[in-house]
């Protein structure tokens, strides 16, 4: 039950594992695209400012152009030097001239405005408002009052809005000198242009502009009503500005994005504000629409893999428990849960499995295992009696001869080879333990049949490779009884150990009478064939034990010698 929860918790873990990262990257994507939009937001609302307060800047410069039009225009010059003409009807011809002109300059422009014509020599004053202005009687006196730049005259208690101002004398020298001046022409406006054209800015957009001075008060939109201003405001005047910025304020708990630029022409700032959470909300939203369906993911994650340890891991867990106690060779287990799906019927399959499994080993496998027993010790039962036969008479005639050396040796390897071969507690031998045991053999033979010499070569690598036991024994014998005793004169055996990427491969090789090419065509077929009499039975056994042993790929290979003799290769893949 422990081992269940733990694989569930694995399953969550795995869950939040694959989530954690895409959960880093949205993140990282989000701050990143929120940095992208707040930058080209404060881009195009500086650029939107920029473009209103061009607007405004153009209508001060048409102003300035009509100053110094009417400054030049041959009307007014003719009303400067009004003073000097006798005759009345001239005098109002002049005046009336004037009026029409500063009338017509005043209608050309989009703001309302007025102008005002004061001749200083004439002391005359023309003006487009219906009641005309007092006349300058000292032009020094009054120049406390003029402003060459435009400058803001705040209203009155009666409501009146405030407007803003700006003089031009004539000629150029007044400007330096005022008591040259000969004529001085002013124009105002009011703050309700202004506060008209932040009407038609503000439509169909977020924020609230308006005009910042820090003497006077701010020009606002007429037909909105906001609070913020007077706290943006009092924040604003403890800050330096530039001639443009944005600031980043917070008012009652929202934070706020406040763009601002500089008019070189009015003095003003214009400023604007939105709130950040509303230049955000896009992406905002499409955050916490992402988090939700993350949310949504994981909780559908945590359903679906209960539901799949539920209706898979546990089915799999009860087959694979089953499967490991028919590995330790217990296979009267049997499935008894129930999980009303498709594992009902692999498992019952499974049980029916299980159950024939039990009889085919209960029937075929122990009379297998005794048949390999029975089969090893017949192939040790045939090789041992007439070769020990044979040593006994050499140590025998030896003793006759007084040659006790001989018989010495011989009693020795005699002793290790059957000390080795009658060792059946334990099946495999490494190929060096088979090699000792194969030189003790050889060791016999030499001393019986003199003329018989051998060689051994098998790479360390190779030496301590387990291979069945009496694996080479039968194939040596073989060598030495059918192929150098049948044979006149010195006979030699080669034992030889190689091995590739593949598979290792062990050489008997011999220079004795051989084998004819029709018996070796013979010999791989007969190999996989029951045993016949007539076939020799220590190669058959050695091929059987040798295919059992390392399965398929192992084999035995007889391919003659280039002179004469054999050559035995035993094989098994790696």
């Amino acid at each position: 039950m422990q081992k269940s929860r733990n694989t569930f918790k694995q399953i969550m873990f795995l869950v939040l594992l694959l989530l954690i990262p895409i959960l880093i990257l949205y993140t990282s994507s989000n701050q990143i695209s929120e940095s992208v939009v707040r930058k080209e937001i404060a881009g195009s609302k500086l650029h939107q400012l920029s473009f209103f307060l061009q607007q405004v800047e153009n209508n001060l410069e048409q102003f300035n152009m009509i100053s110094s039009v009417l400054s030049r225009d041959s009307s007014i010059t003719n009303f400067i030097n009004l003073g000097m003409l006798q005759s009345t009807f001239e005098k109002v011809q002049v005046k009336n001239m004037v009026k029409e002109k500063i009338n017509l300059q005043s209608a050309s422009s989009n703001w309302s405005n007025q102008i005002a014509v004061y001749s200083v020599g004439a002391q005359e004053t023309i003006t487009t408002e219906l009641v005309s202005k007092p006349s300058v009687d000292d032009v020094e006196a009054y120049a406390g009052h003029l402003s060459f730049d435009w400058s803001c005259r705040p209203g009155g208690t009666d409501g009146e809005s405030p407007s803003f101002l700006k003089h031009t004398v004539y000629p150029a020298s007044g400007y330096t000198q005022i008591g040259q001046a000969q004529l001085i022409i002013e124009i105002s406006f009011q703050a309700d242009n202004l506060q008209s054209m932040l009407e038609g800015f503000k439509e169909n957009r977020p924020g609230n502009p308006f005009f910042y001075h820090p003497e006077y008060n701010p020009i606002v939109n007429r037909n909105i009503d906001d609070a913020s201003i007077p706290s943006i405001i009092s924040q604003i005047r403890q800050r330096e500005l530039a001639d443009s910025g944005i600031l980043t304020m917070e008012l009652e708990g929202i934070k706020q994005q406040v763009f601002y630029l500089y008019s070189e022409s009015l003095g003003w700032y214009l400023i604007d504000y939105v709130p950040v959470q509303l230049i955000l909300s896009p992406i905002t939203a499409s955050r916490n629409f992402f988090y939700l369906s993350v949310f949504l993911l994981l909780t559908l994650s945590v359903l679906v893999s209960f539901l799949l340890y539920r209706n898979v891991r546990i089915p799999i867990r009860e087959l694979i428990k089953n499967v490991q106690q028919m590995k330790r060779g217990n296979y009267s287990g049997r499935i008894t849960h129930t999980f009303h799906n498709e594992f009902d019927f692999l498992l019952g399959h499974f049980n029916e499995m299980s159950e024939q499994i039990q009889q085919l080993i209960e029937k075929v496998y122990a009379e297998r295992l005794r048949f390999k027993d029975a089969t090893l010790k017949q192939l040790q039962s045939q090789i041992n009696p007439h070769f020990l036969y044979n040593c006994l008479f050499f140590i025998k005639n030896m003793t006759k001869l007084g040659d006790d050396e001989a018989v010495i040796k011989m009693s020795l390897y005699l002793g290790e080879y059957y000390r080795y071969t009658t060792r059946l507690e334990k099946p495999t031998a490494t190929i060096d333990e088979e090699i000792r045991m194969i030189t003790n053999y050889l060791e016999i033979q030499c001393l019986r049949m003199q003329r018989i010499t051998y060689q051994i070569a098998i790479p360390d690598a190779m030496k301590h490779i387990p291979i069945p036991r009496l694996l080479l024994q039968p194939i040596v014998e073989n060598s030495i009884v059918h192929g150098l005793e049948m044979k006149a004169g010195s006979g030699q055996v080669a034992i030889i150990g190689e091995e590739d990427e593949q598979e290792y491969r062990l050489i008997v090789e011999d220079n004795g009478v051989g084998m004819p090419a029709e018996r070796l065509l013979e010999f791989a077929p007969r190999m996989q064939a029951p045993l016949e009499e007539e076939m020799g039975y220590g190669v058959w056994n050695v091929y059987q034990r040798l295919v059992l042993h390392f399965g398929q790929g192992a084999g035995i290979a007889l391919t003659p010698v280039a002179h004469e003799g054999l050559r035995v290769t035993l094989h098994w893949p790696k």
